[in-house]
């Protein structure tokens, strides 16, 4: 038999996707081989390599152009550090921790120091005719005021409703002069302290509402590290999806390319038996429309994998240059698939753990809150006041301020107000949207129960298919490859057909691909469930950044 001239495939990351070369020339003629300039040299391939190509599948083996193979652990990580999604989402997360804390810092004291001094001058002018241009007024007399103040205050709002502010030592002189006079007479100095409080008894009092307050800010920053989260796991399924999905388009594409070398190889067979004598035309003609069909089967292999070698690298946010030779590392296939058994979590345990169901029910949590601070601010506003205050003349302020923390001229006031909008009173349309926001709210976490409820129970049935799935697979290519093998040699003996040999080889491809197909669902089930149950990987933790 005719040497057979096979250029073996290139697994090249080139532009946007992986570019595979062939070049698989029979001795007789070129004309229908493809070549590439990526190509290696050609290898000699005689009668023995059929042996090669039946053989099973090497699912673990990565493309011999692949320069970096990523794991799952380091997927993870990528995924953690490069993804855009999570840098916004972890941005937001932090936002909302910082206005949780600014609200907190509210609550500290503020120490302030006030200092001012001015200047203000007044003159009168006579007053003849007080229609007239005023061309003849003269100036009569005038006036030159001074004034300088400087102090201390403390202020805070310890809780919602409650406002204090203490001054001292609240220095101050003023004195008024002719205007014409150059001398200065004596300051007449002063000092005061002074403390009140005010505090509101019915709209925003203490006593609900810094507990609604606090509790809220409680809630949002749960709400924002559980959006984190649930962004977090999506992210990462999503890559996990896209790394799963490469190596299956792969190994898939690597059957096609068994399929389409082994069909030429066959065809190139049957051409010399037909010079030989030993075949029909019409051999020929199965041989060559089953070798075009392989043909085209590859090519659209090729498309897929192609279109998985982009959703991959949009995964990690890689360009074309950083996704150069990165491939996950197919060992991440090596999982017990055929044993795997459903985790024993119940509906119960996934509502606690879910990050889409826990985000509704703070959600409805936070409504609820929304509307008893609505519900609050229809209220009459009625505030308690109370003032402390000591004053003190002196001369010099240093012993002015001493003057002042003596009981000297105290003055003390309390008192009540209130106030009730008897019109256009916007607070009551506030109440009604609240209302309707909370109903909402209710209405969301329901649907999100029903929706993971409807997942799981979904992918309960989705895991022990795909398990029993796998595992008929398995057994069919294995049959499969059997009869292929011995249809081989029959045809070797001339006991068989070509066009026997074929379709044992067309459903050694159907099920090799299946077996891939199945693992690869089932793998990506086992995520999808650590996902539904609110966990990450092993190893994997969630970093809010600063």
């Amino acid at each position: 038999m005719k040497h057979l001239v096979v250029g073996p495939v290139l697994f090249l990351f080139s532009g946007c996707a992986l570019s595979f070369s062939s070049v698989i020339m029979a001795a007789e003629s070129s004309a229908s081989s493809k070549q590439s300039s990526q190509a290696k040299p050609v290898t000699q391939i005689n009668e023995s390599n059929y042996v090669e190509l039946l053989k099973p599948l090497d699912i673990y083996a990565p493309p011999a152009g692949a320069k970096k193979l990523v794991s799952l652990p380091e997927l993870y990580q990528l995924v953690q550090t490069r993804g855009l999604a999570l840098k916004v989402s972890r941005e937001t997360f932090n936002a909302a921790r910082q206005t949780v804390k600014t609200e907190d810092d509210k609550k500290i004291p503020v120490v302030a120091f006030d200092a001012g001094h001015d200047q203000r001058w007044s003159k009168t002018l006579s007053d003849s005719d007080m229609f007239d241009d005023y061309s003849d007024r003269k100036q009569e007399s005038g006036s030159r005021s001074l004034g300088s103040r400087a102090g201390f205050s403390l202020t805070g709002s310890p809780a919602r409703g409650v406002n204090y502010k203490v001054s001292f030592p609240q220095l101050a002189y003023a004195q008024t002069m002719p205007s014409s006079s150059s001398s200065k007479p004596p300051r007449p100095d002063n000092a005061a302290f002074n403390a009140s409080l005010d505090v509101s008894l019915l709209r925003d009092n203490p006593f609900s509402s810094e507990s609604l307050s606090r509790k809220r800010n409680t809630l949002t920053l749960a709400s924002a590290r559980e959006a984190f989260k649930m962004e977090t796991i999506s992210k990462l399924a999503d890559a996990e999806s896209a790394f799963y999905g490469l190596i299956q388009k792969y190994l898939q594409l690597s059957v096609q390319y068994r399929s389409l070398l082994l069909a030429r190889a066959l065809q190139s067979d049957v051409k010399e038996k037909i010079a030989a004598g030993e075949s029909s035309a019409l051999e020929a003609t199965r041989a060559e429309l089953q070798t075009s069909q392989a043909d085209t089967d590859y090519m659209s292999s090729e498309i897929e994998y192609e279109a998985a070698v982009a959703e991959f690298r949009n995964s990690l946010a890689f360009d074309d240059v950083e996704g150069q030779g990165v491939f996950p590392d197919p060992k991440a296939l090596n999982v017990d698939v055929e044993n795997f058994k459903n985790p024993q979590e119940g509906l119960s345990m996934i509502g606690s753990g879910n990050p889409s169901i826990a985000l509704a029910r703070i959600n409805r949590e936070l409504a609820e809150i929304d509307l008893s601070l609505a519900r609050v601010s229809t209220m009459p506003s009625l505030s308690f006041t109370t003032s402390y205050g000591n004053a003190a003349p002196g001369d010099g302020w240093g012993k002015t301020a001493v003057e002042a923390l003596k009981p000297n001229d105290r003055t003390f006031s309390m008192g009540l107000s209130y106030s009730q909008v008897l019109f256009n009173d916007s607070s009551k349309n506030s109440l009604q949207q609240s209302i309707v926001a909370s109903q909402k709210a209710c209405f969301a976490e329901d649907e999100a129960k029903r929706g993971v409820e409807k997942e799981y129970n979904a992918l309960i049935k989705r895991l022990d298919i795909g398990s029993r799935r796998y595992k008929i697979a398995k057994i069919s290519r294995e049959i499969a490859e059997k009869k292929l093998n011995a249809e081989y040699e029959r045809f070797k003996a001339g006991e068989s057909s070509v066009r026997n040999v074929i379709d044992s080889q067309t459903e050694v491809n159907g099920a090799r691909i299946s077996e891939i197909s199945a693992r690869v669902d089932v793998l990506s089930s086992i995520g999808r469930m650590r996902s539904l149950l609110g966990r990450l990987p092993d190893g994997v933790s969630m970093t809010y950044g600063k």
